[in-house]
């Protein structure tokens, strides 16, 4: 296999706002753990590297093969009431991949609450997942889902969390100079607390991602050995 044919779960393929953190983590769900790869053959050395090796199992993503469409009535739905995005167009990815968000994420629409998602549901004959900013979910059909959410069992929340803490890490870190300088001890001892607690979260957090960063390097390891 050629080298880099494997490129890593989607959850590390994707960045999008805070915002709409929930709501495409909920959509996703465990495709956020699928392993985007070149094509089918570098799917098939995976699949059998994971056999082999006693590893588990694994849904892989070729981006030769995993295609989707849009939504017929799209600029229709875009004019309707509480309507926030389609959530194929609030993530940000290498266009490398668009067949596979398509394929994810195109058919979906975003509406800030839920009444506005059961009128817009109903409204389109149930056609098409519709799906609420804090993570309600209209489904094709007519089923719906929701409750609460856990906001840092998911990739995405955590690594938003992550995000978030190192601009605060940063911020301090600006503020710890200043004080050295001219500030009283006290306020100097807060910030310095401050700052340990926010680099504990983010080092906590970063181990539990680390471990699937493991998992995709000894695929990728795998395959640029060749097959």
């Amino acid at each position: 296999l050629k080298k880099h044919s494997i490129y890593g779960t989607l959850s590390g393929l994707i960045t999008l706002e805070k915002e709409y953190v929930t709501a495409i983590e909920v959509v996703l769900g465990g495709a956020l753990q699928n392993i985007v790869c070149e094509n089918e053959e570098d799917a098939k050395s995976a699949i059998r590297f994971l056999k082999e090796n006693k590893l588990g199992r694994a849904t892989f993503l070729p981006v030769s093969s995993v295609k989707g469409r849009g939504l017929d009535n799209e600029n229709e739905i875009k004019k309707e009431k509480g309507f926030v995005g389609i959530a194929r167009d609030l993530v940000r990815y290498d266009k490398k991949y668009t067949g596979i968000i398509d394929n994810l994420l195109a058919r979906v629409v975003v509406v800030d609450n839920i009444d506005n998602g059961i009128a817009l549901s109903r409204k389109y004959g149930y056609r098409f997942k519709t799906v609420t900013l804090s993570g309600e979910v209209f489904n094709a059909g007519g089923s719906m889902s929701g409750g609460s959410v856990n906001k840092t069992s998911g990739f995405l929340s955590r690594a938003s969390e992550i995000k978030t803490l190192g601009t605060e890490i940063s911020a301090l870190s600006v503020e710890l100079e200043k004080l050295k300088k001219f500030a009283a001890e006290s306020e100097l001892s807060d910030i310095l607390s401050k700052l340990t607690v926010l680099q504990e979260c983010g080092e906590k957090m970063g181990k539990a991602l680390n471990k699937r960063v493991e998992f995709e390097m000894s695929l990728i390891t795998m395959c640029s050995g060749g097959n």
